[in-house]
Order: structure tokens, then sequence, then C-alpha cells
């Protein structure tokens, strides 16, 4: 015997369609009802049947049977959204990824061909100038200096970066703040590891895109932009 009948007939004293409904977790409609009649129709409810009956039709009349289903679309609706970003995030999350990976493994590619090349400078000078080889040293040692100060290619991009584009809101300069919530978001992710679902504005910004969905900002988003700017995005 099928779950839901079983429940069915366990409860059918206090048995209803809303009851039912949120037993299972229905949120269409149409099927659920169909659902339902199908159940308080069968032999084991036949001494009910009558009464669930009665009870259904009234209550497929009234309000309250419009605004339960209202509110059951609403949860419908937001679980849909919420399953689409987090598709979206993934496919986002996944292309970075390879992006990274790739840029890792070319990297990883190249260096040891430049170390090789400079060693066999080296050796080469070595075997027909001394002074040659001081030179050579002097040369890489300097070079090795200058990759020591600009090895961090996130603070360079930082001070070439070219002025913000101003996005005025309200007397706020959103392109700024948006800068602001991505740094430190980009700060956290060294140390920290983001969830999909929970962090969906956090892992968006780091890709350069701000997520707009009313009534459902991240705290550190809310934090950034304040409640009144980002409500009326």
């Amino acid at each position: 015997m099928a779950a839901d009948i079983q429940w069915c007939i366990n409860n059918r004293d206090t048995l209803t369609l809303k009851s039912f409904a949120n037993e299972f977790g229905l949120l269409d409609r149409q099927y659920a009802v169909a659902r339902y009649t199908s159940i308080i129709n069968n032999r084991p409810l036949a001494e009910n049947q009558e009464r669930l009956q009665s009870e259904l039709n009234l209550f497929k009349k009234s309000e309250a049977f419009k605004l339960y289903w209202l509110e059951r679309l609403r949860t419908r609706t937001q679980l849909d959204a919420h399953i689409d970003r987090a598709e979206y995030v993934h496919d986002v999350v996944q292309r970075e990824t390879r992006t990274l990976s790739s840029t890792v493994t070319a990297t990883d590619a190249v260096t040891p061909t430049s170390t090789t090349a400079i060693s066999s400078d080296t050796i080469s000078s070595s075997a027909n100038d001394t002074i040659r080889t001081t030179d050579v040293e002097s040369e890489t040692e300097a070079d090795t200096a200058t990759t020591e100060v600009t090895a961090d290619p996130l603070a360079e991009d930082m001070e070439n970066m070219s002025p913000l584009t101003p996005w005025i809101f309200k007397d706020v300069d959103l392109a700024e703040l948006f800068t602001k919530f991505r740094q430190t978001t980009n700060r956290m992710s060294s140390n920290n590891l983001f969830f999909i679902e929970s962090s969906i504005h956090e892992l968006l910004a780091l890709s350069n895109i701000l997520l707009l969905c009313p009534g459902q900002h991240s705290p550190l988003c809310m934090n950034v932009f304040t409640e009144d700017i980002i409500s009326e995005l």
C-alpha cells in the first residue's frame, strides 16, 4: 500500500486536503486535489468517504482554499528560484575553476623551462668567462629582487586599475560599494569555504556579478549596501 494512502487511513478522523498536502510537501494544486480525491474514494476509507468529500467540496469553494494555494505557489516559486540561482552559481564556479586550473598548469609548464634556460646560460658563461659569470649572477639577483617586489598580482592590479566609473543611486556610489563588497568577499574566501545556497551573492561577486533578489540578500551584502539601498535596486 502506498505511503500516502496508509497515512490517510491512519489519520482518517482529522484528515483534510490541507493536512494531506502539508504532510507530503505537495505544491501543485491540481495534482494534490486529484490525488487526495482518489485516496478518499478508496475502499479503506469508505465509511468516511461522504464526510471527507463534503469537507473537500466546501474547502474548495472557500477563500481559505485560494489563500492556501497562493502561499504554496509562492513557496514553489521561491524554491524554483533558489534552484535556478544555485545551478547558475555552480556553472560560474565550474568555469572559474577550469580557468584557474588551466592558468596554473600553463604556469607550471613554463617555469621549469625558464629556470633551465638561466642555468644553462650561467654554466656556459662560467666555462668561458669568470667575469661574465659574475655579471649574470648579479643580474639574476637583481631580477629575483624585482620579482619578489612584484610577486603579488592582486596588489599590482589594485595599483594600476583605472578609476571606477561612478554608479550613483540615491546619492550613493554603488560601484564603490560593490568593490568593497567584492574585496571583503575575496579576503574571506582565503580562509573560509563558501556554500552555494547560503553564499550565492559572495560567489557571484568574485566574478564581478551583483545579484539582486529582494528580501533574500546575504548579511554581508546588507551590511555593505545597507537595507535602504539594496531593497530599492
